[in-house]
């Protein structure tokens, strides 16, 4: 199954509660063999629109976590992707 999480802060941008627990839900996914993606503002160097960690991706919506940014080019990436389920996290 395809299932994306939607989280513009990750724990490289903030480490709560919130953040630690989409990363340990997508990572227990991933080990079960799901193709298990995380759209976050990015925390990586480098011009990659997709790093992969704990076997699973991180796809960026934006350089950095501001929201106008984010909420705007979100919908076309989860469309271009195409996921079975869709987890969202509130974030700040």
């Amino acid at each position: 199954m395809r299932v994306a999480f939607v989280s513009m802060e990750t724990t490289r941008h903030r480490d709560t509660d919130g953040t630690r627990r989409v990363e340990r839900v997508a990572r227990h996914l991933a080990d079960r063999g799901h193709d298990v993606t995380i759209f976050c503002a990015q925390w990586w160097d480098g011009y990659e629109e997709t790093i992969t960690r704990d076997h699973v991706d991180y796809r960026a919506v934006t350089v950095s976590p501001t929201v106008p940014s984010f909420a705007t080019r979100l919908p076309v990436l989860l469309a271009l992707h195409r996921p079975d389920v869709i987890h969202a996290r509130p974030d700040p």
